[in-house]
């Protein structure tokens, strides 16, 4: 019988361990982050390593009654808990508390100011020195309070604040500033210095979109085609170009804006962007810029619209077999001494277009005895000998003369 208790006992301790090997202790999380700190649409700025959050709340707020949502890591608890009211008049702790009774404690701060200071955007995150540049969100009524600057590392860069609304600013890049990547900083000097960085850096380089001269700046919609000549047109990404027309009169131009697709064609280290139907853009004036795979280009050109507007005429060309360097006597009529002269020439083989690749902004006009006179030396661009000419007088481009053939 004893023999049998102790068999038993033997038993029932084996059985035992056994148990305990197959139900492992489960193990508690040891996460206690705070992920996310928002009131009403304000969501606060968490800096994880320093441990605090920095939340802008506008003056319509009671910051001494206000009720946060706050996300956590799973499992863990927060301690004041979401949704209960708690005075941001001055920094309050929160201790988030993981499943293993760690925890982890976060200082929020609140900002007050007058408006619903934000970012929502800008026009392009890839720019040269002394570019223009427009930054789109909520500012103040007064710009004399309002900062932006380009930031690397301990080395802080003004920027030239021009067209000023509380919704849209346009600003100017230091002209000394170097190539290289910069913090894109909006700064706000009211009771204190608030600021806000845009996301993505801003990439100073001169290898953005550059453009050199249009065909025209006057326009017929229905019939004219629109040529764009300038440098680092080429395509990475996208097919095509994409020329935005932002009608003019209109500081806030969403909704007044306009996109044309554009082919772009390539002559040495010149680009041309053609858009061969413009019917959409109607009779207005409109702000046209060129963006390049996203990346706007380094200026805009401002262009009118007409309906039959009134061009100069080349009647004849003096010599249609010049010499380089030659001088050439264009009759006509419609001509002025601001007159500028373009050069087109079928720089694509197999490509039944002229593009426009030089012009000359300075040539010499007469008019005598009723007749009006442009003379210029003529030009040779690379290899190319045929040229077809039009003359552009108070931005109205004439018809083609004919083809003109360097010797």
């Amino acid at each position: 019988m004893k023999h049998e208790r102790l068999l038993f006992l033997i038993l029932l301790i084996f059985i035992t361990s056994c148990g305990s090997d197959d139900e492992p202790e489960v193990l508690k999380s040891s996460e206690k982050q705070l992920v996310e700190f928002a009131v009403s649409d304000a969501k606060g700025t968490i800096d994880e390593n320093m441990k605090t959050v920095t939340i802008r709340l506008t003056e319509s707020i009671d910051i001494k009654q206000v009720r946060p949502a706050i996300t956590i890591s799973k499992g863990a608890t927060v301690f004041p808990e979401s949704g209960e009211a708690v005075d941001l008049s001055h920094p309050v702790t929160y201790t988030v508390t993981a499943e293993d009774a760690s925890r982890q404690e976060y200082t929020v701060t609140a900002q007050v100011l007058p408006f619903d200071f934000r970012i929502n955007s800008i026009s392009t995150t890839k720019a040269r020195a002394d570019q223009i540049f427009y930054i789109n969100g909520t500012f103040s009524d007064d710009p004399e309070l309002m900062g932006v600057y380009l930031t690397a590392g301990e080395t802080r860069t003004a920027c030239r604040i021009g067209v000023y609304t509380p919704s849209l600013m346009r600003v100017a890049i230091d002209k000394n500033m170097a190539a290289g990547l910069y913090d894109l900083t909006v700064v706000y000097y009211g009771k204190e210095e608030i600021a806000i960085t845009y996301p993505d850096p801003v990439e100073i380089t001169d290898l953005v979109p550059s453009v050199s001269f249009l065909s025209a700046y006057t326009l017929d919609a229905a019939t004219d085609a629109l040529f764009i000549t300038g440098k680092n047109f080429k395509l990475q990404k996208e097919e095509q170009a994409n020329v935005r027309f932002s009608e003019r009169g209109s500081t806030e131009t969403a909704g007044n804006e306009i996109y044309l697709p554009g082919n772009v064609y390539s002559f040495g280290d010149l680009d041309i962007i053609h858009i061969g139907n413009l019917k959409e853009l109607g009779e207005k004036a409109y702000t046209c810029t060129v963006f390049i795979d996203g990346v706007m280009a380094d200026y805009s050109n401002i262009l009118y619209f007409e309906k039959d507007p009134k061009r100069p005429e080349i009647q004849s060309v003096s010599n249609l077999n010049p010499s380089e360097g030659e001088r050439i006597t264009l009759t006509g009529s419609g001509f002025g001494y601001s007159s500028y002269i373009l050069f087109y020439a079928q720089v694509i083989e197999g490509l039944d277009l002229y593009l426009p690749i030089y012009q000359i902004t300075e040539s010499i006009y007469r008019l005598t005895n009723g007749k009006e006179y442009l003379q210029f030396n003529m030009p040779k661009v690379g290899d190319i000998t045929k040229y077809k000419v039009k003359v552009s007088y108070y931005s109205i481009d004439s018809d083609f003369s004919e083809i003109i053939t360097v010797q």
